[in-house]
């Protein structure tokens, strides 16, 4: 039984939650604020975390990007439930390194769907990846992907050469496992193309 940590200072919202995903037959951590949410992270060691952004003592991001700069935490799912939905505050979440961001008031069948999502991508991650550069490789990519695909056309047009410069040697590390591509979405994977296709500056198109 895959191991959820709820991380909302809320208690309604951390309820309804906790009554959501134990009904879906997943095991169920709770804390009320980032600290108490880290200490578990580390003591329990969850299978994937949701996580509020605004909430006292340690906001969400802070409480990422502790638990990214961790070994026995860095590559736990982590999942944003939160009422910002501004592209700033979206960006700044993969920054830190979140694998998905929802807004509230969220529908279940679509929050149910990325726990599944994460947790099966989590899986191939495992199976395919032994070494701890493969895992920050995908881990990148799988960042900037996510990343690309929550912006405007345009906006993804103008960042696409910038982050395919950045992610170079992890997207030609990714393709020569093709087996790793099965964890894309066909939108992911779309834009996955698009950055393997950037000419990296300096390099010559010889």
């Amino acid at each position: 039984m895959p191991k959820i940590l709820v991380i909302e200072d809320e208690l309604s919202v951390r309820e309804n939650l906790i009554d959501l995903l134990e009904a879906n037959m997943y095991e169920v951590l709770s804390a009320e604020n980032g600290i108490v949410g880290i200490n578990i992270a580390y003591e329990q060691t969850p299978d994937l975390i949701i996580c509020d952004i605004m909430m006292p003592e340690i906001n969400g991001h802070e409480v990422l990007d502790v638990l990214r700069k961790t070994k026995s935490t860095q590559m736990i799912p982590f999942i944003f439930l939160t009422a910002l939905g501004d592209i700033q505050s979206i960006r700044k979440g993969f920054e830190f390194g979140a694998d998905d961001y929802l807004k509230k008031p969220y529908e279940s069948d679509i929050l149910l769907e990325a726990i599944q999502t994460r947790l099966e991508r989590k899986s191939v991650i495992e199976i395919f990846f032994q070494k701890d550069e493969s895992q920050d490789a995908l881990s990148k990519i799988l960042i900037s992907v996510q990343m690309l695909g929550k912006l405007s056309v345009d906006e993804r047009l103008r960042s696409v050469e910038i982050l395919g410069n950045v992610c170079y040697s992890e997207i030609k590390l990714i393709s020569k496992n093709p087996g790793l591509i099965q964890i894309l979405s066909s939108e992911e994977l779309s834009i996955f193309h698009q950055l393997n296709e950037v000419k990296p500056i300096g390099k010559g198109n010889s």
